[in-house]
């Protein structure tokens, strides 16, 4: 089981081409912001029954793991605890690594933002994001606050307290290796205990020219939540008027709501949205103006990747007066386009055996209990 959780992490999707980088435009548009989308596998590293990333099977599958079982059964209880503390810490250095190689990559890139799907970094696995990433701003994922991620955010710099346990945050490391945080707001249905988050502000980002851009950055279901009473406390009613730009990690099974909301501010507002989401819901993409539709754009985004698919979708966004708008033919100058610069799969460079003895131990627990 462990095994197949794994393989399926590391193993190379059949939909996207088998390549490593194809760029569609290599540009520098001094006007516009480069931004990267993550979409992959992982699990999430929330807190709301059990501590998910303690499990040796893929949430998002809906198998049972380990935590529910031989909880009772004297001595095993026992076993079933060290082996998830086990599972955890080899999964936070097998997420570790993956993060850690996508930013290397990224680092030749140009890119001035890069967004990763909610809940897909453990609060572990933060400071390991100093040593890989470039010069550019990281809105690190999510993660549920616990005693013990507090004292980690600490020593990053993250202003934070012990009140702050149950609340899920995202971590945000600007260019110059500074940390931020953006709250969660706003519960799915999922998170009946989550604590409200008091702490959000748009974030400024210094593109590849030198100039100043704002933007947003919403968790999951605060995007869709704008009439909650919290979420209305913390934003400001005027937000798509101050930023340019906004960034919505999500966790979601179902992505319409998100379309809708994300097309009508890109089209009414002319701000971008760049929505990531975990690989096994699928539906990632950068809702922008393009002038003309391709192969992998329509005319309102990228078109959206599929579930299983891993990638790294990489565009440049123009901001600015009426930039994200559509221009009808003049012979004055129009603002420059969206540019889809890059798609890029993420392929398995290596296995990780260590993960064959984390399931052997699994399955030798569960026969014994049987006997």
């Amino acid at each position: 089981m462990l095994t197949d959780f794994f393989s399926r992490l590391l193993k190379p999707k059949v939909r996207l081409p088998e390549m490593k980088d194809t760029f569609i435009r290599d540009t520098t548009n001094t006007s516009s912001v480069r931004i990267a989308v993550v979409q992959f596998d992982y699990q999430p590293s929330a807190l709301i029954t059990y501590p998910f990333i303690e499990e040796p099977v893929l949430l998002g599958e809906g198998e049972q793991g380990i935590t529910s079982l031989h909880l009772s059964v004297p001595g095993v209880e026992v076993r079933i605890a060290d082996l998830r503390h086990e599972v955890a810490e080899g999964y936070e250095d097998f997420i570790r690594q993956r993060v850690c190689r996508i930013l290397d990559h990224l680092n030749s890139m140009s890119v001035d933002v890069v967004v990763f799907p909610e809940y897909s970094i453990p609060a572990s696995c933060l400071a390991a994001i100093n040593g890989s990433a470039g010069a550019y701003t990281v809105v690190a994922a999510s993660h549920t606050v616990t005693p013990a991620t507090v004292v980690t955010c600490r020593a990053l710099g993250i202003q934070i307290e012990q009140g702050d346990v149950g609340k899920s945050i995202c971590p945000i490391r600007t260019k110059d290796g500074f940390w931020l945080r953006v709250d969660k707001l706003t519960r799915s249905r999922f998170e009946g205990t989550l604590k409200l988050g008091t702490v959000w502000k748009p974030i400024s980002v210094q593109n590849r020219d030198g100039r100043e851009w704002l933007f947003a950055v919403f968790l999951c279901v605060d995007f869709l939540n704008e009439n909650d009473e919290n979420f209305q406390r913390n934003v400001p009613r005027d937000l798509w008027s101050k930023v340019h730009f906004g960034v919505v990690p999500s966790y979601s099974p179902t992505l319409k709501d998100f379309e809708q909301q994300a097309r009508s501010v890109a089209e009414r507002a002319g701000r971008p949205i760049a929505y990531t989401n975990v690989a096994i819901m699928g539906g990632s993409q950068v809702y922008c103006h393009f002038s003309e539709p391709g192969a992998l754009i329509e005319r309102h985004g990228t078109k959206p990747l599929a579930r299983g698919d891993e990638a790294v979708v990489i565009v440049d966004l123009p901001l600015g007066h009426y930039a994200q708008f559509d221009h009808k033919p003049t012979p004055l100058p129009v603002p420059p386009t969206s540019q889809l610069v890059s798609l890029l799969p993420i392929l398995s460079s290596k296995r990780f055996p260590q993960y064959c003895a984390l399931h052997n131990k699994v399955r030798t627990t569960a026969n014994d209990d049987q006997k």
